[in-house]
């Protein structure tokens, strides 16, 4: 059987290939802001201002781009 393609992974995928910067929200509250640069089945990688992030996907509650996407 053919695993199905994911809407989250086509999306993370996109905003790792474009080097988006994004707003990361957990799960529990806690704001991560930089740019996604890996992530697997299980987790998403970061690279933060300061540091690297690393988090579970199952903690993202949400995963806006810092610059909004033109209405048009």
């Amino acid at each position: 059987m053919d695993a199905c393609p994911s809407v989250q992974d086509d999306f993370l995928q996109t905003l790792v290939k474009d080097k988006t910067a994004v707003n990361v929200f957990l799960v529990n509250g806690i704001k991560l802001s930089g740019q996604l640069c890996r992530f697997d089945q299980f987790t998403a990688l970061s690279l933060l201002p300061r540091s690297v992030g690393l988090a579970s996907q199952r903690s993202l509650a949400n995963c806006p781009r810092q610059i909004p996407l033109p209405l048009q």
